[in-house]
């Protein structure tokens, strides 16, 4: 973290500028696990290789559009999604119907769940599973309360 304006650090404005330049840099990015690639950056969008986008998101750029197995998602105009540098991985995300947080300036690129998989968790009223530590520091997982009534509360103070 730095003071904006303060001569020992860099303006977030100033970092930004070396971000978005057509340079390779890397990319850190978070699915349901974390993967790290070069990428380059574009105005504020990273651009992969092809070679790495099933790692990433798990679908792969063909022919017949974004494949996964033997499921394709056709795509009309490719040059939304491919350029001279490579996939435009936020054009994929978007294609794919999953919301996207990017930080250009720490390399950073979240990608949730796609949207159809959230709405039926909410009409299912399905929460999904996760672990955390009660005051003890004992984990306790959501999944080992299945077949019981259960009631989370969550509490912050910001």
């Amino acid at each position: 973290m730095w003071t904006a304006g303060s001569d020992a650090y860099p303006t977030p404005t100033a970092v930004s500028s070396v971000w978005t330049g057509l340079a390779r840099r890397p990319l850190t990015v978070i699915t349901e696990q974390t993967s790290t690639v070069k990428a380059v950056w574009d105005a504020g969008r990273p651009i992969v290789g092809p070679e790495v986008l099933g790692e990433l998101l798990g679908w792969e750029w063909r022919a017949e559009g974004l494949c996964r197995e033997t499921v394709c998602v056709p795509v009309s105009d490719r040059s939304q999604v491919e350029g001279d540098e490579g996939i435009d991985i936020l054009a994929v995300a978007k294609i794919l119907d999953r919301p996207t947080v990017i930080d250009p300036d720490a390399g950073l690129l979240v990608v949730g769940q796609p949207a159809g998989d959230r709405l039926e968790a909410l009409h299912k009223r399905r929460a999904p599973d996760f672990t955390l530590p009660d005051l003890t520091g004992s984990l306790h997982s959501f999944s080992d309360w299945v077949g019981h009534k259960r009631l989370l509360v969550a509490f912050a103070s910001w």
